[in-house]
């Protein structure tokens, strides 16, 4: 009988204990649910947050000086969001990770384009809180209004301590992205930080069409342009020259500016198409003639995706437009020779200069044709492309 009550009364205690473990955790939960907390904690996770990159090795880094001297006005806080832009493979991303690595206060976020344009503020202000580890917001609980409140406390931190300079934050972009969309994320940074002067921040666009299709002028809206273009010559040379001296060591130092000189030559200036090249050099032999046999296979690989990528540009331009190839031969063959303003290209080919801009960007893996958003010129994207255009359309 004594052994059933003891029996009993453990289980009692159990319970007990076990009710009140589950509401302590349930108070818990919903005390680090509130947006008072979550504003809390994601300002402490500002003050440390940096960007992530993995360890470059010599076929991914490269010192891009131009870029950083561009982006030297957002990196010091003197001005309110830099546009990033230039042609599929020209390494965007990681240059732009590169100027900003060795910062604190630096957030990665990117601006979701599958929902509605109206709703992508609210979900790309999501996504900067998901970087800094705030997740599971409750519903009902507005990410932006708790993304501009972590901004104000942390400035209002930092004017109490040692933390003068304002949070960088990155967003990426990608190709899919409609005018509207872009559009209504910069009056939203131009209000954080132009208006408020609460944070920076560098808008890294995939493709240019959507920049190209914003109404608003990058001006009004507190943003500058900056281009990440093909690699000068000068730094080809050196991003080659460096990964033939630091992976392939049996060459001498005449062989290497041969093979350098020569796959210049043939794949171009190109970040995307020299890091391929370096990659499969590490695959042959070593020598310079394989070295160079290398070079001239990648060449033709290159070309024949420039290739495709027309063809696919000229098949739906006829399908939506009904414009044959042969009525392009002579616009497609001039613009291999001379940039013109993407409206006179367009009208010169019949086309509007959004369906121009929306066909060259839906092409992948290589746009033909890469839009200037500072000068408004149309250009034929590299000269594999020219190449292709003439092979083409001959």
């Amino acid at each position: 009988m004594v052994s059933k009550n003891v029996y009993g009364f453990g289980t009692l205690v159990v319970g007990v204990i076990s009710g009140i473990l589950f509401y302590l955790s349930w108070r818990l939960d919903k005390k680090l649910r509130e947006p008072e907390t979550i504003v809390i904690n994601a300002t402490k996770a500002l003050e440390n947050s940096t960007v992530e990159i993995e360890e470059m090795d010599v076929l991914h880094f490269l010192e891009r000086k131009n870029v950083f001297n561009s982006l030297e006005p957002t990196f010091k806080g003197y001005s309110s969001t830099a546009v990033v832009y230039g042609p599929r493979g020209s390494g965007k991303s990681t240059a732009v990770m590169h100027v900003f690595s060795n910062r604190k206060c630096v957030v990665t976020s990117t601006l979701p384009t599958d929902g509605e344009s109206n709703t992508c503020v609210k979900d790309w202000a999501s996504s900067v809180l998901d970087s800094l580890g705030i997740q599971n917001i409750p519903s009902g609980v507005d990410p932006l209004k708790i993304l501009k409140e972590s901004l104000v406390q942390f400035k209002a931190k930092g004017q109490k301590t040692s933390l003068k300079d304002l949070p960088i934050i990155i967003v990426e972009v990608d190709s899919r992205c409609e005018g509207q969309f872009l559009e209504n994320l910069l009056l939203q940074t131009k209000y954080l930080g132009g208006d408020k002067n609460l944070a920076n921040f560098v808008v890294v666009l995939s493709a240019s069409r959507a920049a190209y299709n914003v109404n608003i002028g990058l001006d009004q809206l507190r943003a500058h342009a900056v281009l990440v273009d093909k690699l000068s010559d000068d730094e080809a040379k050196e991003y080659l020259r460096s990964c033939l001296m630091k992976t392939i060591k049996n060459l001498s130092d005449e062989e290497v500016e041969e093979v350098v000189n020569d796959a210049l030559c043939k794949v171009g200036n190109l970040l995307l198409h020299l890091v391929s090249l370096c990659e499969d050099w590490l695959k042959c032999p070593g020598d310079k003639e394989s070295l160079m046999n290398v070079s001239s296979l990648e060449s033709g690989r290159i070309l024949e995706i420039a290739k495709g990528c027309l063809l696919v540009f000229l098949n739906n331009l006829n399908k939506e437009h009904n414009i044959h190839r042969r009525e392009l031969r002579e616009e497609f063959l001039n613009l291999c020779m001379n940039k013109r303003k993407v409206s006179d290209f367009a009208e010169a080919i019949r086309l509007d200069k959004t369906s121009l801009v929306r066909l060259n960007s839906s092409v992948t893996p290589e746009h033909p044709f890469f839009v200037d958003l500072s000068s408004g010129l149309i250009s034929v994207s590299s000269p594999h492309m020219k190449k292709a255009i003439k092979a083409v359309l001959n």
